[in-house]
């Protein structure tokens, strides 16, 4: 979505390449960005917001929940763009978990994600971008297929859940 700006040197995982805030990390020494607010009616002017998605659906998994995060906290936290960036930072969380092989943490972060997709669905039925519908569908995909991704984990690859894209603007 933001083809121009390039990804870290690595998709950080824990315990197994350099945190990318210390010393060595892809993102040493680099000022954090202040994001404007995801407007839900406009959300494709939130670099922040395309740019954590191009993330996550290259297998940044923990870079994209950071950029989520970001823009989670701009939402102070509260009301239905806070709850779908919180289910978005789920997501990538989820990917990381997957990427360690640890399947009920996995499970878990996809529970909550699909827990807060619900709670927006009550109210919102497309949400910057997104139907929530299929994040819902899309959230449920992910966990009934635990143990393929627990088995493409040892592939080596980033990439191991399938692209999430926004569909249309709310």
């Amino acid at each position: 979505m933001l083809p121009e700006k390039p990804f870290p040197d690595y998709a950080f995982l824990p315990g197994h390449n350099p945190h990318p805030n210390k010393e060595g990390g892809h993102s040493f020494g680099v000022s954090e960005v202040e994001p404007l607010p995801l407007d839900s009616e406009f959300p494709f002017r939130s670099e922040e917001y395309l740019f954590s998605l191009d993330l996550y659906n290259f297998g940044f998994y923990w870079e994209s929940h950071v950029g989520f995060e970001a823009l989670w906290n701009k939402a102070g936290r509260k009301g239905f763009i806070a709850d779908l960036l919180k289910g978005l930072i789920k997501l990538g969380a989820a990917g990381v978990k997957a990427r360690l092989k640890l399947e009920k943490a996995f499970e878990g972060h996809l529970e909550r994600a699909f827990e807060l997709f619900q709670d927006i669905l009550n109210n919102h039925s497309v949400v910057a971008g997104f139907l929530v519908s299929d994040l819902l569908k899309y959230t449920n995909n992910l966990k009934e297929r635990a143990p393929h991704y627990m088995d493409l984990s040892s592939s080596g690859s980033n990439i191991l859940f399938p692209p999430l894209f926004p569909k249309e603007a709310s």
